[in-house]
């Protein structure tokens, strides 16, 4: 199903489903929170542990879900090993991992425009539909996509915050015919290629002293999750002009201090890897880190 976002991916499942009930990860955004609140699901949160792995897997009964993040492109085994255990009770939220290609049958949905040059979207794979939706109207979230080749990023990135804004709340609709049209267009093998060598040249260097165990090198991970020792790390990326996100700021209200995933949202750096960079951005990226 192409469908206008991945929140709409997720309300989709909780509809076609009949989903009473959903487990959910404290270490997620608010955006995954949006249809079960607006749908009114019950629901629950679990804990994570350092390596994101699920730390006290719930048994699920009549009606309930369990929802887990692929984070950052780079927990393909364990989503395999969720598969097995929860089959189609399980959804996996691949919005960080786009080339995430399961050999089971669990639901689970992307979002397209965290990789690629897209305003919206959401692709959700499932053996159930609701029939037929009116498609949506992307005209009004290319101001960030335009905007970063006239004015660069840094204006951009303000748009970018405004078009986000705009995905919250919007009905459930399917895929606007220009998102598909641009997704349709991207090499895909490219782009898997690029971010999977810009990956490895940093973990090349850097996996020795991560706080954070990469359990694989994944195909076209999302980000490099670098755990340094700690802090001021981030302010020091920003400062060269680096920009790495914050996964996600309303978790440590959901969590608390010292909790894992507090830990996570507060030092845990997401260094860009993605297509527009090479070998010499990632050295340049690189000799900040080592300088600090």
């Amino acid at each position: 199903m192409l469908l206008n976002s991945g929140r709409a991916c997720l309300e989709y499942l909780i509809r076609v489903h009949d989903i009473r009930h959903i487990f959910l990860p404290r270490f997620t955004c608010d955006a995954v929170l949006e249809p079960v609140d607006k749908l009114g699901i019950s629901h629950d949160f679990y804990r994570i542990a350092q390596d994101l792995s699920i730390d006290q897997l719930p048994e699920l009964r009549e009606g309930q879900y369990i929802l887990y993040t692929n984070y950052f492109g780079c927990m393909d085994r364990y989503c395999e090993a969720l598969a097995e255990r929860y089959g189609r009770k399980l959804i996996l939220d691949c919005s960080q991992a786009l080339f995430f290609k399961p050999d089971n049958a669990a639901r689970l949905f992307y979002s397209p425009r965290k990789f690629v040059g897209v305003p919206d979207g959401g692709c959700l794979y499932t053996d159930a539909s609701l029939g037929s939706l009116q498609p949506d109207v992307s005209t009004s979230r290319y101001a960030h996509l335009v905007g970063r080749l006239d004015e660069g990023p840094e204006s951009a990135y303000r748009q970018f915050k405004s078009n986000d804004s705009s995905l919250s709340g919007a009905p459930l609709r399917a895929m606007s015919p220009s998102t598909r049209r641009l997704l349709a267009s991207i090499d895909y093998d490219r782009v898997k290629a690029r971010r999977r060598s810009n990956f490895e040249r940093l973990h090349a260097r850097l996996g020795a002293r991560n706080g954070f165990a990469i359990p694989e090198v994944p195909d076209g991970p999302m980000v490099y999750p670098f755990l340094p020792d700690g802090t001021g790390l981030r302010d020091r990326l920003i400062s060269e002009q680096v920009y790495v996100a914050t996964y996600w700021p309303d978790v440590p209200s959901r969590c608390g201090e010292g909790e894992v995933e507090t830990l996570l949202t507060e030092r845990l750096i997401p260094i860009p890897i993605d297509q527009r960079y090479g070998a010499a951005d990632m050295d340049r990226i690189l000799t900040v880190l080592e300088a600090s």
